[in-house]
């Protein structure tokens, strides 16, 4: 079995500029690492509209067509609310999320899968 098709995938590896993200808050889970994901829409061609982003400690078992056809229906992103921690307000999630004018009850996502709608994120000038 082979990881992929090379008919039909192409791989690059883009490297990140940690210094780029130089005084962002770290804790716990929190490394420079998890800002990476910021990066994406300056890191990647323009020409490319659409991305999805897989955390490299997850396993695809599944044809990613499903999620990448997904109406993002104008939001930034598509992800799933973590299972261990659903709310910004939950153990692990969001330190002083009041100070931040999120809700206790905002929900907190699992950021190791999204699809991203890179055009969207341009022209709202995120990161």
């Amino acid at each position: 079995m082979t990881s992929l098709r090379r008919d039909r995938v192409s791989l690059q590896f883009l490297a990140a500029k940690p210094e780029t993200l130089a005084g962002l808050p770290l804790w716990g889970r929190m490394s420079v690492a998890t800002y990476y994901r910021l990066l994406v829409t300056g890191l990647l061609p323009s020409a490319v509209s659409r991305a999805i982003w897989i955390d490299c400690d997850l396993v695809v078992t599944d044809d990613l067509a499903r999620l990448w056809d997904m109406d993002l229906a104008g939001r930034h992103a598509w992800a799933v609310q973590d299972h261990g921690v659903p709310f910004v307000s939950s153990p692990g999630g969001v330190s002083h999320y009041e100070r931040l004018g999120l809700r206790a009850d905002h929900g907190y996502f699992n950021a190791g899968v999204m699809l991203l709608d890179l055009d969207l994120l341009r022209k709202d000038e995120m990161p």
